[in-house]
């Protein structure tokens, strides 16, 4: 009886400790991070009490890892944060030429392009602001408008504010920062 008592007892410490691994084991929840994105994400989680750690990479990103039993909170409360944050094209990679010759008009798109990049990228850096889209035009573009003559840019704006935002004070900054972008008119807000 006791040969049988201590098989139990062996057979329970086993999936005591099995149990414990399969709790404490960690998913990679986002991958090829720069380092303060990682840690801007690492913050969320810790202070909504998902616990999750940063695993240095290469080229200096990195990954962040959580529990596997909480990867469903964490993408739920990333997604409701708006994080990761999206990644916009700077102007020196929009500007960035290949080729010998560059049209006017390929100018003037990789213009508005670049300066549309650079307004959702500044916008999403404005507290309370959420995921922003922004989409610039030529405002002289299809009017018959006479070549070489210059007109502005118009930007159409869809920024919605993050979850408890202020939404007055996120929304007067965004209209205020777009308004005085590069002469741009502004479409919606």
């Amino acid at each position: 009886m006791t040969h049988r008592v201590r098989g139990w007892r062996v057979l329970a410490a086993l999936l005591l400790t099995a149990g414990l691994a399969a709790c404490s084991r960690q998913v990679e929840l986002m991958a090829a991070l720069p380092a303060t994105e990682a840690n801007e994400i690492i913050a969320a989680l810790q202070n909504a009490g998902i616990h999750a750690d940063k695993v240095a990479g290469k080229e200096g990103l990195a990954a962040v890892k959580v529990a596997a039993g909480d990867v469903g909170r964490a993408v739920d409360l990333l997604r409701d944060k708006g994080l990761p944050r999206e990644r916009f094209a700077g102007m020196g990679q929009v500007f960035k030429k290949e080729g010998l010759i560059s049209s006017p008009l390929e100018e003037r798109a990789r213009y508005v392009y670049a300066l549309s990049q650079e307004l959702g990228a500044t916008l999403s850096q404005i507290d309370g602001v959420g995921r922003s889209v922004v989409g610039a035009g030529d405002r002289g573009a299809g009017r018959g408008r006479l070549p070489g003559v210059e007109t502005g840019v118009a930007a159409a704006i869809l920024a919605p504010a993050a979850a408890g935002a202020g939404v007055t004070h996120a929304g007067h900054r965004t209209r205020r920062l777009a308004g005085s972008t590069a002469g741009s008119s502004i479409s919606g807000v």
